[in-house]
């Protein structure tokens, strides 16, 4: 069998040629991008989305989240599922402030969970196809009043992002105050079989409203 090398650092070609493949120091191969960074992903058909808009943060919707918390947006990989959700990116953004002054964080929260909640499920939605079809996992949103996921048992630590804070002023009515952040995560975070993600806020924001979505790619857990 032929053994494939390559060469640490660049080289001039020409059309025609044939050049070794180049090698980065620390032995990877290194490559261009060429297309978008999640075109293939996406064409694949291997792309799902869960959203929530119009939050309503007069709930305690948490962040971080505990056992019977109220988060804007949850994610749950089911056991046995056989494929790792790969983060992709989270975007919130805040449609109208609360009534007092306050910060507010929102962030994620990955936990190891008993998955045993009754709360309604939300199918996500196929970034290729549009239809709500072809994930493993199930999605539960707070709608205008919070779902609590109290029979959610945690096993393990929950490990914590913050994603985007900013400071309200104190105002007698709800304002337009709009503010928003998209973060490419990059795969950083992975919800693996038997594991949920939440997406919440540190305090309560009155009569608030707070758009929330989270991208991902679902692959083989042996890939």
């Amino acid at each position: 069998m032929a053994l494939i090398q390559g060469s640490t650092g660049p080289t001039a070609n020409i059309t025609g040629m044939a050049p070794a493949l180049r090698c980065l120091y620390s032995g990877e191969m290194g490559v261009g991008r060429v297309h978008a960074g999640y075109q293939e992903a996406v064409c694949r058909g291997n792309v799902y989305s869960l959203y929530q808009v119009g939050g309503n943060q007069a709930t305690a919707l948490q962040f971080p989240y505990a056992a019977g918390g109220k988060p804007l947006l949850a994610l749950f990989n089911p056991a046995g599922s056989g494929k790792n959700m790969v983060l992709l990116a989270a975007a919130n953004a805040l449609e109208t402030t609360g009534t007092t002054a306050q910060v507010i964080t929102i962030g994620i929260t990955l936990t190891t969970t008993l998955v045993t909640t009754t709360a309604a499920r939300t199918t996500p939605t196929n970034l290729l196809t549009l239809q709500t079809t072809g994930s493993v996992g199930f999605g539960v949103i707070s709608g205008t009043a919070g779902v609590a996921l109290a029979s959610n048992t945690i096993q393990n630590s929950a490990i914590t992002f913050p994603l985007h804070s900013v400071g309200l002023s104190t105002n007698a009515t709800a304002t337009t105050n709009p503010s928003t952040s998209f973060i490419d995560l990059g795969g950083l975070i992975i919800i693996a079989p038997g594991n949920q993600l939440t997406v919440g806020a540190s305090a309560v924001l009155g009569t608030g409203l707070i758009d929330s979505t989270i991208i991902w790619e679902e692959v083989s857990v042996a890939s």
